[in-house]
């Protein structure tokens, strides 16, 4: 426990998160100050892990987090994306990324938002995305190399079983779950060789905010076998609301509860066709 937050050991990377992360895909919309009260809050209330990427704003939340990355970097996790392909546009990005950041090292680079079968081609085929990713791990820049996505689960679970990354970022909501669900291929192949495993879209698929009950999301997606959740917020109060649920205890969910709540989220992605329903839209994104 720090702060009250539970930690978990992070795959194979010898560190310990807390189980709640702050997501960084809605701070370009946010005032500077804004911005960084959220995370300095964060930082504060016991969270350890921020993630972010190049896309989220075009750089422009990786600047605003950067704002307090000047100061705190030493006390967070600290996680961003690349979507670019080749290795010129990959290392091009990243250059930007430290910038930004207001730092000299990344501990994760997440090669980006694998969706399909082309995505996985163009990711392994040499030279790539990863050359980028291994220059930059051996000139101390990054720690780990993962690999995120939304959509495309074997895609994703092909590319693992090609190339050594150490960590992987995928949806864990409650609508993956009824839907199209990570919980039976990804996460289960990622835990079995030690992969740091990070959760995404906890609120954002179930549209928390229609259901009205962040906690039940919580509930249900921190308790998969993940290593850390990430969740976005607009503002202190969304934080200071998901830490205190989290210091209260997330019991499972269970029985006639859990199947109401199933039912739900699978109530609101009736109308979402095939690689749509993970993107609706929330106040909480993550």
């Amino acid at each position: 426990m720090e702060g009250g937050i539970p930690r978990r050991p992070l795959g194979r990377t010898g560190h310990r998160v807390s189980i709640l992360g702050l997501g960084g895909v809605n701070y370009h919309e946010l005032p500077d100050a804004a911005a960084a009260a959220v995370v300095h809050r964060a930082i504060d209330l016991g969270i350890n892990l921020i993630d972010t990427a190049v896309s989220y704003g075009n750089g422009e939340s990786e600047r605003k987090i950067g704002l307090v990355m000047a100061e705190r970097r030493r006390e967070v996790f600290l996680t961003t994306k690349t979507a670019q392909r080749t290795r010129d546009g990959a290392l091009a990005d990243f250059e930007g990324s430290l910038r930004r950041l207001q730092c000299d090292q990344v501990d994760l680079l997440f090669v980006h938002s694998i969706e399909n079968e082309a995505d996985r081609q163009a990711i392994l085929r040499r030279p790539s995305v990863l050359d980028a990713a291994e220059e930059l791990r051996a000139a101390g820049k990054i720690r780990f190399i993962g690999l995120s996505g939304h959509s495309d689960r074997e895609a994703m679970l092909a590319c693992l079983k090609e190339y050594p990354f150490d960590a992987v970022l995928c949806p864990v909501s409650a609508a993956n779950g009824v839907r199209y669900s990570f919980e039976e291929t990804v996460l289960p192949y990622a835990r079995e060789h030690g992969l740091a495993r990070i959760g995404m879209k906890i609120m954002h698929s179930t549209k928390a905010a229609e259901i009205g009950d962040p906690g039940r999301c919580l509930r249900y997606s921190l308790n998969l076998p993940i290593d850390c959740g990430i969740v976005g917020v607009d503002n202190c109060e969304q934080l200071e609301r998901n830490v205190a649920l989290v210091k209260a205890g997330l019991p499972p969910l269970e029985g006639e509860e859990r199947a109401a709540f199933l039912a739900q989220a699978r109530a609101a992605t009736e109308s979402f066709g095939e690689g749509q329903w993970s993107w609706m839209p929330n106040e909480a994104k993550g």
